[in-house]
């Protein structure tokens, strides 16, 4: 006969789980995790709003500070330099105070006129190439024939084509990449000269597009960031050295011109005749 304590007995175990329909434990977790989100925000909105109101009768005043010297103090000093520099226009005029109240709203208007047009003349060139560039994107989007826009779109795709073939040939031989790299290193540190200054100049276009393409190619999910801020960096680099060479030539040519007219007084036709004429009547004249 089976005692009871020979039976077999099964464990009592308590699963949540087990209460859920079968595929509902994952939207059960999301509930969880909504909840405890929802509840830590409450928590620290709740723990925002009690620091405000401690900190209310502190606060107040350094806002109050932060925005009289951010906006009104130098409003304030900039309305009191104009009125001291219009009253002592005023003085220095001797024009009454009544005739240059009156009369101030024009003058007003004059100024913001005067200053808005050296504005305007101070960019002119970049408003123009603006203008034009708006221009000239119009008219070729609206004049150009179909068989021109298939032209270019087909230049474009080979270029795309060459360049995507660039990244893969760089991407596939890394030896060979960091191999131009380094001699090209090398021989800018051994070779370099003022001889041979221009042939390295030339060639480091060559090489940083190399590198740049290998890079790119490596970097995965981050290579068109990449490939902007090297392009960007390339192109700011390039304008950078037209704009120091267009200058250095600018000022080698000034400083030969003031040398030229330091050391040699070339006379033009008429300062000749002039200098004819005065040596004729005997006396001294400047031919500058």
């Amino acid at each position: 006969m089976a005692t009871p304590a020979s039976t077999p007995r099964t464990p009592f175990k308590f699963d949540i789980s087990n209460l859920l329909p079968e595929g509902h434990e994952k939207a059960l977790k999301q509930a969880f995790y909504n909840v405890a989100a929802t509840v830590f925000v409450v928590f620290v909105s709740a723990a925002c709003v009690a620091v405000y109101y401690v900190l209310e009768p502190f606060l107040r005043p350094l806002l109050w500070a932060v925005l009289f010297g951010s906006v009104l103090h130098p409003f304030k000093h900039g309305m009191t330099v104009v009125l001291k520099r219009w009253l002592q226009s005023l003085q220095v005029s001797g024009t009454p105070l009544t005739v240059g109240a009156l009369t101030s709203p024009f003058f007003v208007v004059d100024h913001i006129s005067e200053q808005m047009w050296n504005f305007t003349m101070q960019y002119a060139l970049l408003f123009i190439t603006i203008v034009g560039c708006v221009s000239v994107s119009f008219l070729i989007y609206s004049c150009v024939p179909d068989f021109m826009t298939l032209f270019f779109y087909n230049m474009l795709s080979r270029l795309l084509n060459g360049a995507s073939m660039l990244l893969e040939f760089c991407h596939g031989a890394a030896l060979f990449v960091w191999t131009v790299v380094v001699g090209y290193i090398i021989i800018l540190s051994v070779w370099w000269t003022p001889n041979t200054r221009p042939y390295l100049i030339y060639l480091s276009p060559i090489v940083w597009t190399i590198l740049i393409c290998h890079l790119v190619s490596i970097a995965g999910s981050l290579r068109l960031t990449i490939l902007l801020t090297l392009v960007a960096l390339m192109v700011i680099g390039f304008l950078a050295d037209i704009k120091g060479r267009y200058s250095d030539s600018a000022t080698a040519a000034i400083t030969v011109e003031q040398s030229n007219e330091e050391e040699s007084h070339a006379l033009t036709p008429m300062q000749a005749i002039r200098s004819g004429l005065a040596w004729l009547r005997g006396t001294e004249e400047s031919c500058s």
